[in-house]
Formats: C-alpha cells, structure tokens, sequence
C-alpha cells in the first residue's frame, strides 16, 4: 500500500522572509559600497531599501507572478547605487539559491519506510526509526524513537476513511517492524 500526501507550500512566506532579509543587510551594505562618497545618496537608497524590506510582503502578494521582475529591478537599482555589478549578482545569486531549496515537495508512506522531503533529497525512513505516525486534522506527525517530531501541514488533506485506513496502515507497519 502507497499513501501520497501532498505537503502545503509555503514558499511564498519563506521567499517574503528570504527577500526582507536580503534587503536589510543590503540597505545597510550601502554604507560600505558607497562609491558617491556621499552621505545623501547612501541615506536615500537605504530609505528606499528599507522601505522595500517593510512592504515585500505586500508587493510581493500583488505582483506574484511577476516577482522575478521584482527581484531584477532591485538587483538593477542596487547596481545603479553602488556601481558594483558583484552587490546585484551577490543579491540575485542569493535570492535565487532560496528558491532552490524551498520546492514542491511530496511525503510517501509505503511499507519499506517513510519517505520524507529535505532540501536537497529525500530520506527514507525505516519503520523500525518510528514510535508513531500519525494523521490528524490536515496535521502529519512523525514520531521518531529517539523522541524527534517531524509535523507538516497537508495540502489536501484525504477523507477520514482514508485518514482511519492510513493510521492503522502505519501502526501496522510499526509492530511489524519491532516485532522483528
């Protein structure tokens, strides 16, 4: 038996975090890569930065599928502050390695392990690791014997038939294992 449960993705919110973090230490970066030597300008675009950091969220929110574009006029207006094409490649190189390691990812449960999503790969978990698996209210728990708990958020979550077969499928899987 395969369960296939679909995990939600938050990617947007880490993205939204990623960028506002970028854009505080870029904004004070400007202090440093200041090649106008003045103080107006370095202020100016830290303003603008900042301003940026606090409202991404609600940028982002409008312009979701344009936010490629986003993060290129900002990379752009950090080249035209700093005159240094290594501070926007610095922002873009950063900004996209977020985006590689927040993916779409998928959590299967059969009867060799579970196997659960990470950033990079998935790792698959023998049923002898576990103490307890469970589905509850849109809420997937993995209880490890070295007292780990791995939670995550269902997409969609299945009907409760499916989540009552599923639970005695893992507790199945469990006692099968310890009992060997």
């Amino acid at each position: 038996m395969l369960f296939t449960f679909y995990i939600l993705n938050q990617r947007m919110e880490l993205q939204v975090i990623f960028l506002r973090s970028l854009l505080f230490l870029m904004s004070f970066g400007c202090i440093f890569f200041d090649p106008y030597q003045s103080k107006r300008v370095v202020f100016v675009s830290m303003f603008i930065l900042l301003l940026l950091a606090i409202f991404s969220k609600a940028i982002v929110l409008k312009f979701k599928s344009k936010l490629n574009y986003i993060i290129i006029l900002v990379s752009l207006f950090l080249l035209i502050i700093n005159q240094s094409i290594v501070f926007s490649l610095l922002f873009l190189f950063f900004f996209y390695l977020s985006t590689f390691f927040y993916k779409n990812t998928s959590l299967l449960i059969a009867e060799n392990g579970v196997q659960i999503p990470g950033p990079i790969r998935s790792n698959l978990v023998a049923w002898s690791l576990l103490e307890n698996v469970v589905f509850k209210d849109g809420l997937l728990t993995v209880d490890y014997k070295d007292n780990r708990i791995f939670q995550l958020m269902v997409k969609e979550p299945p009907s409760e038939f499916v989540a009552h077969d599923f639970n005695l499928f893992c507790k199945e899987q469990i006692s099968l294992a310890s009992a060997s």
